[in-house]
């Protein structure tokens, strides 16, 4: 999960569908590729690129709040795995505080939580969420925790299914990291104009466009590398 600047201006529908009020749409055309563009293709929590499923997520549930369901600030691009386990961990009691929110700057998403996966010697992967800052108990650490339990429960499933769901993300997240762990290779053992040409590529892989960008950012600052 990193951070993503949505759109300041509502796609036009909005307005005009809410007028029909429940009979209206938050699914229309413009706001469906507005929330694309800005969310760069990616589910916003589990980061994978251009999925097969698509969801139009409240970030706060509207409950038939008319309001809430037609607010673009509320209006989220995720999967349907993502989706699911949201909604299911919102159910519970200890949630009530809500989540992190990616398109908020002041929630920092990709800095006070780590993203590691890791790959036992079975070669089987499994992905480590943690809060990265000091806890004090307030409502943002438990936003922060909240978080936490959602993406590690997105990244390595809970259910038969949403184990099964989780274990085919990792398999993505995996293929790229592996890709990005070439990079760092020839990032570390180049000189000269061809350690240049590296660095860049590695620049353009930390971009939020990228599938999985928070893990890569991570693994960057556990490799204690400046640009």
């Amino acid at each position: 999960m990193v951070y993503f600047e949505k759109t300041a201006e509502a796609p036009a529908s909005l307005a005009r569908e809410k007028r029909k009020g429940e009979n209206g749409s938050y699914r229309e055309e413009d706001v469906i590729s507005l929330l694309d563009k800005d969310f760069c293709g990616k589910c916003y929590i589990c980061e994978t690129k251009r999925p097969t499923g698509i969801n139009i997520e409240h970030f706060i549930p509207h409950r038939n709040n008319i309001d809430l369901m037609f607010d673009w600030k509320n209006l989220f691009l995720s999967c349907p795995h993502c989706n699911n386990a949201k909604e299911m961990l919102t159910r519970k009691q200890d949630c009530t505080d809500g989540f992190l929110n990616c398109t908020v700057a002041e929630d920092r998403v990709d800095e006070c939580i780590s993203y590691r996966i890791e790959v036992d010697s079975r070669m089987i992967s499994t992905v480590r969420i943690a809060t990265a800052e000091e806890s004090t108990e307030s409502t943002r650490t438990r936003r922060i925790r909240n978080t936490v339990d959602l993406l590690n429960e997105v990244y390595n499933g809970t259910t038969p299914i949403k184990t099964l769901e989780a274990r085919n993300i990792r398999t993505l997240l995996l293929d790229e990291m592996e890709k990005f762990q070439h990079l760092l290779k020839d990032y570390k053992t180049t000189s000269g104009k061809a350690h240049e040409e590296t660095s860049e590529k590695l620049k353009e892989a930390l971009r939020k466009n990228t599938p999985y960008t928070a893990f890569k950012r991570w693994k960057i600052k556990d490799c204690s590398i400046e640009f």
